[in-house]
Parts: C-alpha cells; sequence; structure tokens
C-alpha cells in the first residue's frame, strides 16, 4: 500500500499558507506605497497652483493704490504696513513734470491683489536739458523759433549796435554753453540797427551782381530781400539800377536792393516744317540749341506745320524723322 500523509496537527502551518501570506504582504505594501505617491504627487501639484495654501502666514486682499503724479519719495514707503513695495523701472524725460514724479504704474490703481505686491512705476527725470549755443550774429527770427521749439520761453530786448546789422542776435542771456530746459526764460538782446552812423552808398550800375553784392556789404550796408530781373539790352546779370541813390549818405546797414539785366527779350519766327511722305505717321522730334522743344507724331496727310523758333541772334534747329536726323536749320532772329 502507498504511504499516507501525516496527518496535520492543529495549529500546524504549511508551507502554501507561509506562501499565500508573503503575497497578501506584497499587495499591501504595493497598495500603500502607491497611495503615498499619489498623495505625494497630489500635494505638489497643489503646492504649484496654490502655494498661498501652504504659506504659514495669511495672505490679505488690497487695491492698488493710485500713485500716478505723486513724487516718487512720497509714496516709496507709505504702504509698507500693506505689505505693498514700489520699484522704479524706468526714469524718462517729461516736460511737463516735476523730477521725480511717477508718470505711470504696473499694475494700476484700482486693482484687486494678493499681497506681498511690488508695484513698479516709470519716474519723471523732469525737463530734458539743453546746452544753449552762441547765438551772436545769428537772425533772431530762426534763433527764437528754435529755442521755442524746445519750449523756452524767448524775451527780446533791442539795442542801437553800429556794427552788428538789424535783426541780427548781440548776445543772450544767459550766454553760451548754459544748461536750459522747458520752462526758462533766455533773453535774446537784437540789434536795432546804427544809431546815427552814415555811410556813402556806392554806385553799383554797371557791375555784375556777384561783384555789387561785395561792394555793398564792404560798405558797411546789406543786401536787399530780391534781386530782380528784367529784360534789357544791357548783358545778363548786370547791375541796372539800385534802391539808394550813388554818393548819398545813408543809415548804415541799410538794405540795398537791385535790378539786373536778364538779357534781351526772346523774339520768335514761325518755321515751316515738312512732314515725310514715304510713310503714313511720322515721329518728329526739333532739338533746338541742344534742347528737344518738340517731340510728336504727325500724319502724312499733314503735309506740313508751322512752329515757333524764339531767342536772340541766330539758333540752330534739327529736326529727327523718327530718331534720325533728317535737317539743321539756322534760324536768324
Amino acid at each position: 500500500m502507498p504511504e499516507q500523509p501525516a496527518p496535520r496537527r492543529k495549529g500546524e502551518r504549511t508551507g502554501k499558507d507561509d506562501m499565500k501570506k508573503s503575497e497578501k504582504k506584497t499587495i499591501i505594501w504595493a497598495i500603500v506605497t502607491s497611495v503615498v505617491v499619489v498623495a505625494a504627487l497630489v500635494i505638489g501639484s497643489l503646492a504649484v497652483l496654490l502655494p498661498d495654501l501652504f504659506k504659514g502666514g495669511k495672505t490679505d486682499v488690497v487695491t492698488v493704490p493710485e500713485l500716478t503724479g505723486k513724487l516718487y519719495d512720497e509714496v516709496k514707503d507709505s504702504f509698507a504696513a500693506q505689505n505693498i513695495s514700489v520699484k522704479i523701472t524706468q526714469r524718462i524725460p517729461d516736460n511737463d513734470s516735476a523730477e521725480g514724479t511717477v508718470l505711470s504704474q504696473e499694475p494700476k490703481a484700482g486693482k484687486t491683489v494678493k499681497t506681498p505686491l511690488e508695484i513698479e512705476v516709470t519716474v519723471s527725470e523732469g525737463a530734458r536739458e539743453f546746452t544753449l549755443e552762441n547765438y551772436a550774429l545769428k537772425g533772431f527770427i530762426e534763433v527764437k523759433l528754435a529755442l521755442e521749439n524746445k519750449e523756452v520761453v524767448v524775451l527780446e530786448r533791442n539795442e542801437e549796435n553800429d556794427d552788428i546789422a538789424e535783426g541780427m542776435i548781440i548776445r543772450t542771456t544767459p550766454g553760451p554753453n548754459a544748461k536750459v530746459k522747458a520752462g526758462d526764460s533766455v533773453t535774446l538782446y537784437v540789434s536795432s540797427g546804427a544809431g546815427e552812423k552814415q555811410v556813402l552808398m556806392p554806385n553799383v550800375v554797371g557791375l555784375s551782381l556777384q561783384q555789387a553784392k561785395k561792394i555793398i556789404t564792404d560798405n558797411g550796408l546789406l543786401e536787399g530781400d530780391a534781386v530782380k530781373e528784367v529784360y534789357s539790352d544791357k548783358p545778363k546779370g548786370e547791375v541796372l539800377e539800385q534802391s539808394e541813390a550813388a554818393n548819398t549818405n545813408i543809415k548804415a546797414y541799410t538794405k540795398i536792393n537791385l535790378t539786373v539785366s536778364k538779357g534781351q527779350e526772346p523774339r520768335s519766327k514761325s518755321v515751316g516744317i515738312t512732314v515725310p511722305q514715304d510713310r503714313e505717321v511720322t515721329r518728329i522730334k526739333i532739338v533746338q540749341d541742344g534742347v528737344v522743344v518738340h517731340d510728336a507724331s504727325h500724319n502724312k496727310s499733314e503735309g506740313a506745320f508751322n512752329f515757333n523758333v524764339s531767342g536772340n541772334g541766330t539758333v540752330v534747329v534739327q529736326v529727327y524723322h523718327d530718331g534720325n536726323l533728317a535737317q539743321t536749320v539756322p534760324v536768324t532772329l
């Protein structure tokens, strides 16, 4: 007979029982470990998304105060008790605001935010300074406009001066190289011309325009505002008239206006131009003394057309047919 296993005593464990118990422990530990890992991930996510939940103290909610238009030095520490700090992020020139004035802020006033809060502000450097140039001997209007464009207040004072022409600046207050800014005042002392100083008016009629201008300025006088040009038998550019009579005493720095010759008045003459008959249409170009004075297409049915030539003396007219020189015609005017 086969051998029978010995009966198991009460309370005695078999190998199977030990194996089942070990498996149960492994499963339990796996479950516990998973729960711990998941809990850690959840807590970590909450710490990132909702950091206030993990802070030791209480987080306050405040309304962002209005800082714009106030001086930075007056507000920088005013809100420390509310856990609000103020930080300058930019300084810029501003002609309308005193130095240190808050021009803008971020976040804007009136918003509801949590503390701690840092308000970033842009602060005025005040009006932009610039160095005053040496404006002596420059025109009053030119300098006045330049300074007013920089928002400087310009004051004018007139003085007689034998050496500086009327309307020119003698000096300024403050002087050259002074630092000024928008809103500051600069006084321009402007020459009203010579007092009783008299000079002899030279005769410049018959001279070239350039010669006349030089003689005028060399004699303590000024060029006029404009030069009038008229046709005459005199060569082009020759002075025909002067606004003050020659060899008379006149006030120094008087403006002298001149009239100069434009040369002879052009004459005109009609010249007949024949249209080629060997083609239906011809482009005819007319050149007078190197200048194109006519360029158009003409039908052979026209036969011919008249063209006015203007100038003085003898002028040379060249006629081109479709880009090719057809004839050269001298015309006496």
